[in-house]
Formats: C-alpha cells, sequence, structure tokens
C-alpha cells in the first residue's frame, strides 16, 4: 500500500517520508530528558545542534541537570522552532550567512497566545501571563564581525527572535527556542 503526504506512524504525521512530531507533544518534554528515551528521530547539524524535521530542532547536552557527564545522555535543554534550516542556523549558531529568509507561522503551541504572532502581540501576551523578567535585546557576532544576528523577545517561557534590525512591532518571529523548564 502507498503512503499519503500526511500519513500516520504511532500517533505521528509522515510528510515527504520525514516523520514530524505534534508541537502539542513536543512541548511536553521534560528537561534534561534523555534524548534516546524520546523515541524521536533526530540528526546532528553542530555540536548541541539536532534536527527531528524541517522546523523542529533539539537542544541537546552530554551533561545532566547536575552538569556532569552522565551515561543515558545526550539530554534535551529546550526545543527550537524555526523557519528553516538556514534560520536555525542563524539563530543559534550565528551562520547569518545561511539564512534564506523563509517566513512561515510558528506553531500556536509555542506562542504567547494562539494566532497572535506579531513582536508586539508576543510583548503583550508574555505580560498577559505574567511572565517575569522579559527582556527585549538585539545579537550581534561580535567575536567575528560585529553583524547584526536579530532582536529577541526573552522570558522564562521562550526566546522569540526577529530578522529586521529595526523595530517592528508587526514583524514575526523567524526562530523560537521553547524552554521546558514548564513542565518538569
Amino acid at each position: 500500500m502507498a503512503m499519503s503526504r500526511a500519513e500516520s506512524f504511532r500517533g505521528r504525521k509522515i510528510k515527504n517520508r520525514e516523520i514530524i512530531m505534534e508541537w502539542k507533544d513536543l512541548v511536553k518534554i521534560k528537561e534534561w530528558s534523555p534524548a534516546n528515551n524520546l523515541n524521536i528521530e533526530y540528526k546532528k547539524i553542530k555540536k548541541g545542534l539536532h534536527k527531528i524535521s524541517e522546523n523542529q530542532y533539539l537542544l541537546l547536552s552530554p551533561y545532566n541537570e547536575n552538569f556532569k557527564e552522565a551515561p543515558g545522555g545526550p539530554f534535551v535543554n529546550a526545543l527550537l522552532w524555526s523557519c528553516s534550516e538556514g534560520a536555525v542556523r542563524r539563530a543559534y549558531l550565528m551562520e547569518i550567512e545561511q539564512d534564506d529568509g523563509t517566513i512561515i507561522k510558528p506553531p500556536d503551541e509555542i506562542m504567547p497566545e494562539p494566532g497572535r504572532y506579531t513582536y508586539k502581540e508576543i510583548l503583550v501576551g508574555l505580560k498577559r501571563l505574567g511572565c517575569k523578567g522579559i527582556l527585549e535585546h538585539a545579537s550581534y557576532r561580535i567575536a567575528k564581525d560585529g553583524a547584526f544576528i536579530h532582536r529577541s523577545i526573552e522570558s522564562e517561557i521562550a526566546l522569540y527572535s526577529f530578522r529586521n534590525m529595526d523595530f517592528d512591532d508587526s514583524e514575526e518571529p523567524y526562530a523560537i527556542r521553547w524552554n521546558l523548564v514548564l513542565y518538569r
């Protein structure tokens, strides 16, 4: 029997022979979970950064929650969503030149308020959730050439990154780091 483009495999969608985990399941992963126990296939991009599917990534560490190398690793530190692999390389590895400029909507499961994707809506949504320590900042590739990487809104739940150097409250994120600390 031929597989359709979005067939199911053990509760996961299959698209173009790639198993896609649903974000509603990914956000339930506990921080410091051994990645090998998650029943997720992933591919190493660079040290610490691993690809699950086209827009889903794991940040993994050889260290456990006590910051010691331990059997059973690597361990999950966070999830990443990005518009493309080039975008995640920009956001996490500072490889600005790899960003292809792709724009897609992020999943509602990692937004403060579903259906609200802009800089302003994210900031307002985080405040409505009562997030503490909300920080707006910009990142630059200082050690190499001082190039602008992105502007970000950071909170206890996530880091939302935006490509445009100039402030634009209608811009949507190109990458999101989802912290798993809420699900310990």
